[in-house]
This record gives C-alpha cells, sequence and structure tokens, in this order.
C-alpha cells in the first residue's frame, strides 16, 4: 500500500486491515510459486542481451534454462541452472551459468535432459549467410561432455543447402538425439547417436528433409511414447493462392521415413479459417498417441494463442473443442511458443501478448477437452509482468511436483536478460 494510505481511517479499521492483510492467501494453481526465490521469478544476466528460448526440469527439480547472449565480441550458446529453490546452482559451472563458443555466432534454442542427467542443448551457428545446426552436450556438473561430437559439440549441415539449423530437440527412448529445424525452407529432421555421430539408421545418413511447398521451417519436435515415432510441428505455407501460413505437422518413422499410416502421405496441413493465418511453435506427444501442437492463429484483427490435437491417423480430433481446434485471446497480439502436458491429461501453454503497452509473459491451461480450465489463474489464463518487455519462450512440468516452469527474456529498455517463473499448478 503506497504511503498515506491509511489517513482518515479509524484506529479499529486500520488494526482489522492489518489483520486482513497479514490473513494468507489461499494459493491457487496459477499463482506464481513463492518457494521459488520468493517471488516465483529469477532474472538473470551474461552480461549482453540474453534470451532464454527453451526449459527443462531435471528429475530433482532443478530447471535448466537454455539460448544465447549477444554481445559486441560474438554471440554464444548460454544455460543457466537453477535449483529448486530458484537460486543459481552452484555445482552446476561453479556458478549456474554457462557460455559456449563455437567459433562462429552461435544460438541455442532448446534444452532437454537425458536420463543420466546430461544435458542438450540445440541451436545454430551463423556465419554470414551460412548457418548449420549445432548441438553441444553437458555433464551434471555444467563441464562440456568430452564423449560427445568434439568436446562436446556437434555442428553440421545438410546436403546441397547452406542455410539449416535446429529449433528443438528430443532425446528417444535408445538415448539418440532427436533435432527439428529449418534446411533452407522446408522442415529439416536429423538425428545423431548418444556419442553425437549422424544416425545412418535414420534415412541413411542421419537427416530428413520434409516439404509442404513453397515456404516451411519446423519450430518443434517430439517422440511418441506410444510407438517412439518423430512428430514434427511448425509453419507449412500453401502454394497456391492466397497465400495462407498453416499448421504443418509431420510424423517419422523410426527410420526417418515419412509415415503413411499418418495422413496417408506424413503430412497435416491444418487451418483456423481460409482467411487466417496459423503456424506452430511447439508440439508434444498424449499416452495415447494423440498429437497436441500450439502456435499462433492471426487475422486483421490480431493474433491469439492457437492448439490443434490430432488423432493418430492425422484427422482433427473431435473430442478436442468440437473440431480439433482452440484459439485463445489475451490481448492485442497473442503467440504460444511452449507446450507441456500434465499427468491428468490437461494442456498447458505459455508464450507472450501485447498489452497494446509492452510485453507480458502469457500461460494458459486446457482441459482434456481443450477448453480453457477455470480452475486455473482467471479463467484458465495467467499473464506476468516482470519488468517491462517480457517474453515467455517454453513451458517444462517439474516430475518433482509438477510445478510449471516457464523460460523467457525480460527486458527494462536497454538489455534483454532470462528471466525463469515457476507457477503452481
Amino acid at each position: 500500500m503506497r504511503a498515506g494510505a491509511f489517513r482518515g481511517l479509524t484506529i479499529a479499521s486500520v488494526v482489522g486491515l492489518i489483520v486482513a492483510l497479514a490473513a494468507p492467501a489461499q494459493a491457487m494453481a496459477g499463482d506464481l510459486d513463492p518457494a521459488f526465490n520468493g517471488t516465483g521469478l529469477r532474472v538473470t544476466s551474461f552480461g549482453g542481451d540474453d534470451h532464454a528460448l527453451g526449459v527443462a526440469v531435471q528429475t530433482n527439480g532443478r530447471i535448466v534454462a537454455a539460448g544465447f547472449t549477444e554481445k559486441a565480441t560474438g554471440t554464444n550458446f548460454a544455460v543457466a541452472r537453477y535449483t529448486s529453490a530458484g537460486l543459481l546452482d552452484t555445482a552446476f559451472n561453479g556458478t549456474g551459468k554457462r557460455t559456449t563458443d563455437f567459433g562462429s555466432d552461435s544460438f541455442g534454442q532448446a534444452a532437454a535432459i537425458q536420463p543420466d542427467g546430461k544435458i542438450v542443448v540445440a541451436g545454430y551457428t551463423q556465419n554470414g549467410a551460412n548457418s548449420n545446426f549445432a548441438v553441444a552436450r553437458y555433464n551434471p556438473n555444467g563441464t562440456l561432455d568430452g564423449g560427445f561430437g568434439s568436446g562436446g559439440k556437434k555442428t553440421f549441415g545438410f546436403p546441397s543447402v547452406s542455410q539449416s539449423g535446429a529449433y528443438d530437440v528430443a532425446i528417444d527412448g535408445s538415448g539418440r538425439i532427436v533435432l527439428a529445424g529449418f534446411a533452407v525452407t522446408d522442415f529439416a529432421v536429423a538425428r545423431l547417436t548418444s556419442t553425437g555421430i549422424l544416425d545412418n539408421t535414420f534415412d541413411g545418413d542421419g537427416r530428413q528433409v520434409v516439404d509442404f511447398g513453397p515456404n516451411d521451417v519446423a519450430f518443434g519436435v517430439a517422440i511418441s511414447p506410444v510407438d517412439g515415432k518423430i512428430v514434427v510441428a511448425g509453419d507449412a505455407v500453401t502454394s497456391t493462392l492466397p497465400i495462407h501460413a498453416r499448421f504443418g505437422v509431420a510424423q517419422l518413422t523410426t527410420m526417418g521415413a515419412l509415415d503413411m499410416s499418418f495422413s496417408m502421405d506424413g503430412k497435416v496441413r491444418a487451418s483456423f479459417g481460409s482467411s487466417s493465418d496459423a503456424f506452430a511453435e511447439a508440439v508434444a506427444v498424449q499416452t495415447n498417441g494423440k498429437i497436441v501442437a500450439v502456435g499462433q492463429t492471426s487475422s486483421a484483427t490480431g493474433a491469439d494463442f492457437a492448439l490443434v490435437r490430432l488423432k493418430t491417423d492425422g484427422t482433427l480430433d473431435g473430442a478436442c473443442s468440437g473440431d480439433g481446434r482452440q484459439s485463445t485471446s489475451f490481448a492485442d497480439n497473442d503467440d504460444a511458443t511452449g507446450v507441456a502436458l500434465q499427468a491428468d491429461g490437461k494442456i498447458v501453454a505459455g508464450g507472450g501478448t501485447f498489452t497494446g503497452v509492452e510485453d507480458d509473459i502469457a500461460l494458459a491451461r486446457y482441459t482434456t477437452g481443450c477448453l480453457l480450465d477455470g480452475t486455473f489463474g482467471a479463467g484458465g489464463k495467467v499473464t506476468t509482468d516482470v519488468i517491462a518487455d517480457d517474453r515467455g519462450a517454453d513451458v517444462a512440468l517439474s516430475p518433482v511436483d509438477g510445478k510449471i516452469a516457464l523460460a523467457g527474456d525480460t527486458s527494462d529498455g536497454s538489455n534483454y536478460d532470462f528471466v525463469v517463473a515457476r507457477y503452481l499448478d
């Protein structure tokens, strides 16, 4: 309460107000978790423009955020690890923070935790007009894993193209590393062995390109818990007029071929109306094999969170909001960039919203029927204002207690810093 607010109140009313303020508020799902750094929020600087784009939670509840730091001297992978109490974990590289130089500008985009606790961060290197997939693997103590690639790092490209890179990473049941991103204007998928070598059992050379049309990019990848198939989702632009972006979802067999049991050609485009644009930015697979992809749908009036659920054969799931699609509006311009599936089947989507004044973190939770969950936040939605411009990028659930971890960035108008938030479930 601001200074002077008690003036004009009687002694009795002041005492009553103090008692009311002192009474603990009922904790609700979607509230920031005060057990995490006292506020539910933690801001971390690497000394440059710092952007966290991926998040993962270890089996002990420690949170790993990954992205990149951009300085005048160059751009490098950046990784931070936090204790369950929200402190930088000094058991990780002595400081809780680590940067990795690939020899050219490198942009971390996503993180995954192996069963043995090793941390995999994926992204791309950039050298002029050329770019390549880039992957780093860290031991639990934050050192680069010398048993992976070359000194803990691996870079590679795609045949006959000069531009490729990873936007997401997943670990399959055999410990292989599956990456998804772009090869010029197509979906690009690659698989590495546990030692960081391109896996030649995956489409012959460890790489696969999926072409939806004139301009495609994959932003998310997930492994089906049912049969180990690989699901990739992103932006698939139509090839006929009028040109529009569509949710693009592709399913590959464990051998890297398009799965013809999925929509008969391994590929699905989903729209939110013939005159709107829509694209997927994250994907997850439920325990029953159904595919959940989230992203954005936009039209002349603004942009909203978008969610699509597909059956195992690639058709839209009518048990999800009636037609397999759901959109959610927070403010003027909303974008879902991360998704996580709770044990009870509820769906958590995280990203950002532009309020007309500034950007804020946005989080939504949906029921098993893809409707906003009224027990979460305000009618299923939560927004968080950290400093000034804040954006969520990815979400993950703690295997310890189910709490929701979100990573992104925040800015006071000068530099950007990592921000990590934890919410009650």
